[in-house]
């Protein structure tokens, strides 16, 4: 049911292999990254250890990660997680991504998908009145969250594919840029 034959043209000539049961396959590849050692980037991954060390000694970080789809921007933040993972001190890591929905993107996903069961009120009914207000208060209890999640070690706060996020998680993010000042946070995002 489930099982084929692959076959892929060498030089002009069809090569056949085993088949392979596709059902049985395990979906998570992850571990083939790790497994692998990372070659090249060197700039990039110098530029990951320079922002990580900054948020070890104190202030925060707010990493870009751009570039065409299949690049290798999340093997470049699984390389860092395995970094400060293995670091003496350890980081928080917290991973939101964001969904590629048509139409309207979910409310602040990715950071939704980051923190979990401690920002579970980002998505509870607020309260009528001034909207502006509303929000301002809500981006600052953002703050206060990931400042209690980096007082015991750095949090590195990582936000995959946020070109499919919403305008207010994009807001919220460049609030955090702005106020997260002496806050030992790493934010890293990719687009």
């Amino acid at each position: 049911c489930c099982s084929r034959p692959w076959r892929t043209r060498s030089a002009g000539r069809v090569v056949s292999g085993p088949s392979i049961d596709i059902a049985s396959r395990n979906a998570d590849t992850s571990y083939v990254a790790r497994s692998l050692p990372f070659v090249g980037r060197a700039a990039e991954r110098d530029a990951m250890t320079a922002a990580y060390a900054s948020v070890s000694a104190g202030q925060s970080r707010v990493l870009l990660i751009t570039g065409e789809a299949g690049v290798g921007k999340t093997r470049l933040v699984e390389y860092l997680i395995q970094q400060v993972g293995s670091a003496e001190s350890k980081a928080h890591v917290r991973v939101g991504e964001s969904a590629p929905l048509a139409g309207a993107a979910l409310a602040y996903g990715p950071f939704v998908s980051a923190l979990g069961e401690r920002a579970a009120w980002l998505l509870a009914d607020g309260e009528p009145g001034d909207m502006a207000a509303a929000r301002h208060r809500l981006f600052e209890r953002v703050l206060m969250l990931l400042a209690d999640l980096a007082a015991e070690a750095p949090l590195v706060l990582v936000l995959e594919d946020l070109h499919w996020a919403d305008e207010s998680s994009h807001e919220l993010l460049a609030f955090l840029a702005v106020r997260l000042r002496e806050v030992r946070v790493l934010v890293v995002a990719t687009l």
